[in-house]
């Protein structure tokens, strides 16, 4: 068996999906989805939402030209043959992958999010690099995301977060 891929907007694909089960239930579709946990605007607890591994794109193992007359538009990937006269063909993608997808979005490991946080945070102490010497200082608080109030032996100064280095234990 093989699949193959379709394109369509990002927005419309998990309403595109939900048409073509009402409207031609023969057909088989598959995207895969992993969960994320993200905090709404004016929410105090995070909840957890679901996403598309790939925005866009949906998997079909039909190459049926009805996909493509829905109210969403949608349109087979093809690649391109390097002939001079060759006619692009729809891609196919082998049972075996849309397998290991399938497994390993049953594990929840296609994604792995990772959360970086910024090490410069108020009372943190700092190092300002600068081309006389380095100042050891103490963050009072940020300013955005690009800069900080830093408090040295030589009074308060601005300091971009570019020019901050955190010490470590030997310094």
């Amino acid at each position: 068996m093989h699949w193959h891929l379709l394109r369509l907007s990002p927005q419309n694909q998990a309403q595109f999906v939900d048409y073509i089960a009402e409207k031609a239930p023969d057909q088989i579709l598959y995207y895969p989805k992993y969960y994320r946990m993200t905090r709404p605007a004016h929410k105090r607890t995070p909840i957890r939402i679901e996403c598309p591994v790939y925005p866009g794109y949906v998997f079909s193992l039909t190459c049926d030209r009805l996909l493509c007359i829905t109210p969403i538009r949608a349109y087979f990937v093809r690649l391109k043959n390097l002939g001079p006269d060759s006619v692009p063909q729809i891609s196919t993608i082998p049972d075996r992958v849309i397998q290991e997808l399938k497994r390993l979005e049953g594990l929840n490991q296609l994604i792995h999010e990772v959360k970086i946080e910024n090490p410069f945070k108020p009372g943190r102490h700092v190092i300002i690099h600068t081309p006389v010497s380095d100042i050891h200082g103490i963050i009072i608080r940020l300013l955005g995301q690009t800069r900080a109030v830093v408090q040295t032996p030589l009074g308060r100064a601005v300091q971009p977060l570019a020019t901050l280095a955190i010490p470590t234990p030997r310094e």
